[in-house]
């Protein structure tokens, strides 16, 4: 028999909200509890009813405990819960830093949206001296960038990929593409029904569009509709204009073919053929298919007039029936501007605001709570019905019993719910206060439940207790959280004492003042019989007195609240439990650092990120004036901090330093990320702090010192001959490195000794080297002694905390500027160099520029004088746009004295015409070797000469035909390893080259001149050697060691980087946070040298 399916519409309710499986789980919990002494689980049991009614408030606290965690979130429209909890929208999380060649472009794209058409990022492979991850941008520029902005926009460009660069990446060079205009002459035959002029505008957009491929920016609903997710929308780089996709990215093309220009005219809708094709590259008519274009240019139909770009020299007849149709040319080139601003986008599109989370519950409705009293029948005397005195005391006391019972259910119940509302800040990963903050929450049931107040007491010790505990505190120094949290609890439990202490006085008075004397004098409220004379007599008095006020004011009356107030200091009374006091209680059970540290973890944890804790842990403890919780204190700060940055620390963690001088905080990513880790300071201030300039120090000779020993014979120590007493604390350090000396055994408690001497109390400094003592000061007492010492240690630790920085430094930016490179001087009629140029190019641009700069020299209208910071005077020769060419070697200190020099110059410029070259020289005649490597970079030989670039160009040459015959080859000794190395010779006097690698053996020697003998011939079939040579400037440093390489220096002097433990982990921590492919240097400097390195470095 086959089974019936069928699909149930009953929703299932969770078994929380559930009330009859409520009662049955709670009914069987109460069988297994009670056994034998509770057989009664009937209706009319109250333990039944009690049980229902427990059940049927917990449906309620669970159906609030299941609402979405996005309405506990943000109720009360909550919206700053997106920063405090680290809830990051789409458009944050998911955008990446710029990592690959297609990102750099779509970075620069999007900026330059007005300014840049295009743009290709290029890798330098064959650099001359092999250095590695430098690229060069190719930029297309929009026709509407005037000439004379194209200086300052790549300096824009250029300052832009400075600000998103990548650790040990830079930009060699910019190139501005030169556009070569193209013409299309053609004859073409159209449907009677087709539009002329719009077929001719579709012509020459798709014949731009093929030479000149738009960038497309796509919109975040265009990419939605497309089926695209977030992550894969915004895994993009930059999109403030729009998301380009990056399968639009295409490569740079140096060719295009006539043929596909046909068939893109031929594919237009309204087009039924075409004749006569004819294309003109810079008025020449191309011959054949193919169309070449130079690799700095870039072919457009596009033109510039009178300011206005436009498509004007087409010549495009068209036909409709065999006969010409003589459209309107100004249409067809509106209707095209119509095409490019439908298809091209270039606006700013406005930034798509987050839907956030909106909740329509508040903070009341999630917290507020019902007494489960209230829905108890009234028969029980509890919630809405209390029973009336007449009822007898027995039935209300039977009522308050009950009340209390259930008081304490309703109190955890309503915490819970306190609890829920408070989970935005539960979660809270920044906003909160380290010293004072909260895991655990509570809420009074004072308006809650009736009679809570009456039935809620607490007992208040004696003064004297109270007073013994906080005085333990005040004088125990630095407090943990708890310990302040006792204190604050001491002292309002102190405030209560008096205050109950003050009504308890003024109603005994008023009891004493209703009594008879012998009333007063049987009294037994108080042990102190004296209080009953002094209320006799009070009362006594106060016939002869009329007004209460008065009585109370006489001294007998303050007399006896005096006596009254020593007696109940010293006993215990019940006062009111509070909701502070409701606080207070839970938070001894509120392991508050340890919750908040899981809930940063986990947090943290999302992002993929660990913290280490163990050594900030053994570090706060080893210091024994801090806080007990310091160390755990100082972690969720440090957590917090590296969750508030987390998006921008791990999006820019391989980014490299910015060059910006108003940023007040340079330090990159990486310097940041491993400073929150490790908690070292991120101060970009002046290294030389005051504090540390206070450290005056003197260079004694022997004569300078003396050995002394103590009053009792049993301390010595080094002291200054002639030392003159002050307050100033004097340390002798037997080392030239004084300050790392210092702050290694300083620092140490254990190093300082205090030894009693002829009634005061001496201070020695006694380092673990076995070294003399220090007699250091005298103090009257030995309290005061270690007083000194705690402030002197204090001291250090600030200036060594204060100095605890690092810094890394990319190899690459330290690179020799390429000898391609170069400033051109122009010479004066002496021969002297009379002036430089402003900016730095590669060598046939600058002779051309340097010539154009001679040009204009020849014209005084041409040069300026500039004022200098020194308030000198410098000559300068700019071009008609007034941007400077070049500028004079020597400054004047008057503006008459750079006339005349303009005057002089200008002169003898004008009259060398046609010998200009003469007067020109590149600083770039630097002396190289050249080095021979294989394909996977390893050098094989190694040039004994060195010479300039174009001479060891010619040699190259040589040695590549020359190592193709054994006949050139020899296997030489080395005299100082005794090894083997091969050397070839060209035969004449340009030297040799050598084997980087030496060969115990001939055999290995010759295998390896085979093997070069097979290179040499590949090489020479290439035709060229550039991509297999490497040149390296004398006294030079090797490609290797700027090659993915950074330094991370830091002060091997302060109290951290001085333990080798922490230095491990220093180590340790930058390894695990810095990109896989680069190689770390670690350079300790010491303080002078910290200092001068900083000061470079930050300039």
């Amino acid at each position: 028999m086959s089974e019936s399916i069928s699909i149930s519409n009953a929703q299932e309710v969770e078994k929380s909200m559930d009330f009859d499986s409520l009662r049955k789980e709670a009914i069987k919990v109460t069988q297994n509890t009670s056994g034998e002494k509770w057989t009664d689980y009937n209706l009319h049991d109250p333990g039944v009813t009690i049980i229902e009614q427990f059940s049927f408030v917990l449906t309620d606290i669970a159906y609030r405990t299941n609402i979405r965690i996005e309405d506990l979130l943000f109720h009360g429209d909550n919206l700053d819960i997106h920063d405090t909890n680290a809830l990051i929208p789409p458009s944050e999380i998911y955008t990446p830093g710029a990592l690959t060649i297609d990102d750099y472009r779509i970075l620069v794209l999007d900026r330059f949206v007005d300014s840049v058409s295009n743009c290709w990022v290029e890798k330098v492979i064959n650099h001359r001296e092999g250095i590695t991850g430098l690229f060069n941008m190719i930029v297309h520029l929009s026709p509407t960038v005037a000439s004379r902005d194209h200086v300052s926009l790549k300096r824009e460009i250029r300052e832009f990929y400075n600000d998103h660069r990548n650790l040990c990446e830079d930009l060699e060079e910019i190139i501005f593409l030169q556009p070569e205009t193209i013409n299309l002459e053609v004859h073409i035959d159209v449907s009677q029904e087709t539009a002329a002029e719009q077929v001719v505008a579709n012509i020459l957009f798709e014949v731009e569009n093929y030479l000149n491929p738009a960038i497309e920016f796509r919109s975040l609903e265009e990419l939605r509709e497309e089926g695209k997710t977030l992550d894969e929308i915004y895994d993009t780089p930059s999109h403030n204009h729009g998301f380009i996709p990056k399968d639009n990215l295409e490569f740079k093309r140096n060719q295009f073919y006539i043929s596909k220009i046909e068939e893109f005219i031929s594919g237009i809708s309204g087009v039924r053929f075409i004749k006569d094709l004819s294309v003109y590259q810079e008025g020449s008519p191309v011959r054949g298919d193919l169309i070449r274009v130079n690799e700095h240019k870039y072919l457009t139909m596009a033109e510039v007039l009178n300011g206005d770009v436009g498509i004007q020299g087409f010549k495009i007849v068209v036909h409709k029936g065999g006969i010409v149709n003589n459209y309107r040319r100004e249409v067809a080139v509106r209707k095209l501007n119509e095409l490019q601003q439908r298809f091209i986008r270039n606006y700013k599109i406005q930034p798509r605001r987050e839907s956030k989370p909106k909740s329509r519950l508040n903070e009341t409705e999630i917290a507020s709570y019902n007494s489960v009293q209230e829905s108890f029948p009234s028969v029980y005397g509890v919630g809405i019905y209390t029973p009336p005195k007449e009822e007898g005391v027995k039935r209300q006391a039977q009522s308050n019993q009950l009340k209390a019972y259930l008081l304490l259910f309703d109190q955890l119940m309503a915490n819970h719910l306190a609890q829920l509302s408070k989970v935005g800040e539960t979660l809270a990963v920044k906003d909160f206060n380290v010293e004072n903050f909260q895991t655990y929450y509570t809420q009074s049931l004072k308006d809650v439940a009736q009679e809570a107040n009456e039935l809620t007491y607490k007992k208040l010790r004696t003064r004297t207790e109270i007073e013994q505990e906080l005085d333990g505190l005040l004088n125990k120094g630095e407090l943990d959280s708890k310990e302040k949290r006792v204190t604050k609890r001491l002292k309002r439990e102190l405030a209560e004492k008096n205050d109950l202490i003050k009504d308890l006085c003024n109603k005994h008075l008023d009891r004493y003042l209703l009594m008879n004397i012998e009333g007063a004098k049987k009294d037994k409220s108080f042990d102190n019989r004296q209080i009953n004379k002094l209320a006799a007599d009070l009362i006594r008095k106060s016939r002869s007195i009329t007004g209460k006020k008065k009585i109370k004011s006489s001294k007998l009356a303050k007399d006896l609240v005096k006596l009254m107030s020593e007696e109940l200091n010293q006993e215990e009374q019940e006062t009111e439990f509070t909701a502070d006091d409701l606080a207070d209680l839970a938070f001894t059970f509120d392991d508050q650092y340890d919750r908040k540290n899981r809930v940063l973890s986990h947090m943290l944890a999302r992002f993929g990120e660990k913290f280490s804790t163990d050594f900030h842990l053994k570090f706060a403890n080893s210091q024994e004036d801090l806080a007990s919780d310091y160390a755990e204190k100082r972690i969720l700060t440090l957590k917090s901090a590296l969750l508030e940055n987390i998006v921008s620390i791990n999006k820019n963690r391989a980014r490299g330093i910015s060059f910006k001088r108003d940023q007040q905080d340079r330090r990159i990513a990486l310097e940041r990320k491993v400073g929150t880790l490790l908690d070292i300071a991120g101060s970009t201030s002046n290294f030389a702090s005051q504090a540390i300039k206070a450290l005056s120090t003197n260079r004694l000779t022997a004569t300078q010192t003396k050995r002394e020993k103590s009053a009792d014979g049993q301390m010595e120590y080094i002291t200054t001959k002639g030392r003159k007493k002050d307050s100033k604390v004097t340390f002798i350090v037997n080392s030239p490195h004084f300050i790392k000396y210092l702050f290694q055994f300083g620092l140490s408690r254990t190093n300082y000794q205090i030894v009693p001497e002829a009634g005061k109390f001496v201070a020695y400094f006694i380092p673990p080297t076995h070294e003399d003592a220090t007699r250091l000061f005298e103090a009257g007492s030995k309290s005061k002694a270690q007083e000194k010492i705690e402030t002197l240690l204090k001291k250090l630790g600030e200036i060594s905390s204060e100095h605890e920085q690092f810094r890394i430094v990319e190899h690459v930016l330290l690179r020799p500027q390429d000898s391609s490179f170069c400033d051109f001087y122009l010479r004066d009629e002496k021969g002297q160099k009379a002036f430089k140029s402003r900016r730095i190019g590669r060598e046939d641009a600058q002779m051309s520029s340097a010539i154009d700069t001679l040009i204009l020299g020849g014209y005084p209208d041409n040069y300026e004088i500039k004022s200098t910071e020194d308030k000198d005077f410098q000559v300068v020769i700019t071009d008609g746009a007034g941007v400077v060419k070049s500028s004079s070697t020597k400054l004047f200190l008057t503006e008459l004295s750079a006339e005349k020099y303009i005057k002089a110059s200008a002169t003898f410029f004008l009259k060398q015409k046609g010998n200009f070259k003469e007067l020109v020289e590149l600083d770039n005649k630097t002396h190289f070797n050249f080095q021979f490597v294989d394909i996977a970079d390893n050098v094989l030989f190694l040039s004994s000469m060195a010479d300039e670039i174009v001479d060891q160009e010619i040699r190259i040459s040589n040695f590549i035909e020359q190592g193709i015959s054994s006949e050139n080859y020899e296997v030489i000794e080395d005299k100082n390893s005794h090894f083997l190395r091969v050397r070839v010779f060209d035969g004449s006097k340009d030297g040799f080259i050598q084997s980087e690698d030496s060969f115990r053996s001939e055999g290995d020697a010759n295998r390896f001149i085979v093997g070069a003998i097979e290179q040499f011939k590949q090489w020479k079939t290439a035709k060229t050697a550039k991509p297999f040579v490497r040149f390296k400037r004398i006294d030079g440093r090797d490609a290797k060691d700027f090659n993915s390489v950074v330094s991370v220096v830091y002060p091997n002097w302060t109290s951290r980087f001085n333990n080798q433990e922490f230095l491990q982990l220093f180590e340790e921590t930058l390894i695990d946070s810095t990109p896989a492919h680069l190689a770390l240097r670690m350079v300790g400097l010491n303080y002078s040298e910290m200092e001068e390195f900083l000061s470079r470095h930050d300039q």
